[in-house]
């Protein structure tokens, strides 16, 4: 669950470091685990206790919420007019208690300009998502289905939309 990389540092004398951990969980919740740093003094061969602790966290997945939860694309074709591209927009908000960033990966025709995005917690932003019905030049009906995939960076959770 928790990891520290090195898992060995050798320090010369009056030297310190700083540790940094980052710990992931394929559960939600809190979660302990017992850890202890240990030292090796000189020629000695086995380490020895410096402190002992419990490290904890609370594991949380991203929440976010959609002015809709699928966006629906209507395109009829006239002779004579050419196809232009059909924008709409979707409200994407973070419900959860930490900010997020996420990546926006999206299937064509349908296209968004956005492809990054940070959401600090209980704010949200707008995206336009494009459909270039001008792609499909057989001018046959169609149902094209598509989605947004939202990825959230540091985090295994996905979110997608449904074009």
């Amino acid at each position: 669950m928790f990891t520290v990389i090195p898992d060995t540092i050798v320090l010369n004398p009056k030297m310190g470091i700083m540790i940094e951990f980052r710990a992931n969980s394929s559960q939600i919740g809190k979660m302990s685990e017992p850890w202890q740093c240990q030292a090796v003094i000189g020629n000695d061969r086995k380490p020895k206790p410096v402190f002992n602790c419990n490290v904890f966290g609370n594991f949380i997945t991203p929440i976010l919420q959609f002015n809709l939860p699928k966006l629906d694309f209507k395109y009829l074709w006239v002779k004579g007019v050419p196809s232009a591209p059909i924008t709409k927009e979707l409200v994407i908000k973070n419900m959860g208690p930490l900010a997020t960033t996420i990546t926006l990966k999206i299937d064509p025709p349908f296209s968004c300009p956005i492809e990054k995005l940070t959401l600090e917690k209980d704010n949200s932003d707008s995206i336009k998502i494009d459909f270039d019905p001008g792609m499909k030049q057989d001018r046959l009906s169609d149902h094209i289905n598509g989605k947004l995939t939202i990825s959230h960076d540091g985090h295994p959770h996905k979110d997608i939309v449904s074009l």
